[in-house]
C-alpha cells in the first residue's frame, strides 16, 4: 500500500479552519500534517505579549503558530519578571523580548530547573523558576525548539 504522509499548509490560508488568532501546533497531529523540519539550536529568541486573557505569547511563524500561550504558572512567573523590570504591573499590550538557552547566558534573568514530565500530557514538562519560585508549564516547543528537554533553561528578559 502506498502512504503519502500530507504536510502542513504552506501559508495559514491554505489550511482548513486556521485563524491567526489561534495557534495550529496542536492541529498538526489532529490532522496529520508534518511538522516543518527544525535545527534545533542552543538559543531562541521570541517576542512574548501580554493578551486579553492575562497570558503571555508568542509566535514562531516558521510552524505557522501564533499568539501560542504561556500558561499553567509561566504567566504568573513572567508577569513577576516584567514589574522587576518596569516596576509596573503588566497589562495588555506590553512586550518582552525573551532569550531562553539551554547554554548558560552570561546576562540571564533566571533559570528554569527541570522538574518532571507532565503526568496527564507527557510531551509537556515542569520547571521551576529559580528566581520567582514559581512552577512553569512548558508546551511541547521545548522538545521542537532544543530537540530534547534540557534540564536547565537560561532565560534572559528585557522591555521593548
Amino acid at each position: 500500500m502506498n502512504t503519502t504522509i500530507p504536510t502542513i499548509p504552506l501559508t495559514p490560508k491554505e489550511a482548513p479552519g486556521f485563524s491567526t488568532e489561534l495557534n495550529v501546533w496542536w492541529d498538526y497531529k489532529a490532522n496529520g500534517w508534518m511538522m516543518p523540519d527544525v535545527i534545533a539550536q542552543d538559543t531562541w529568541t521570541l517576542v512574548v505579549h501580554k493578551n486579553i486573557t492575562g497570558s503571555w505569547v508568542f509566535s514562531l511563524p516558521q510552524f505557522l503558530t501564533f499568539n501560542e500561550a504561556l500558561t499553567n504558572g509561566t504567566e504568573k512567573s513572567l508577569d513577576v519578571h516584567y514589574k522587576n523590570l518596569t516596576s509596573f504591573e503588566p497589562i495588555e499590550g506590553n512586550t518582552m523580548t525573551l532569550t531562553v538557552s539551554s547554554k548558560e547566558l552570561k546576562d540571564a534573568t533566571t533559570k528554569l530547573l527541570h522538574w518532571q514530565s507532565d503526568v496527564m500530557w507527557t510531551d509537556a514538562n515542569w520547571f521551576v523558576d529559580t528566581v520567582t519560585d514559581i512552577d512553569c508549564w512548558l508546551c511541547p516547543y521545548v522538545q521542537v525548539l532544543f530537540k530534547e528537554v534540557p534540564e536547565t533553561l537560561w532565560i534572559h528578559l528585557s522591555t521593548k
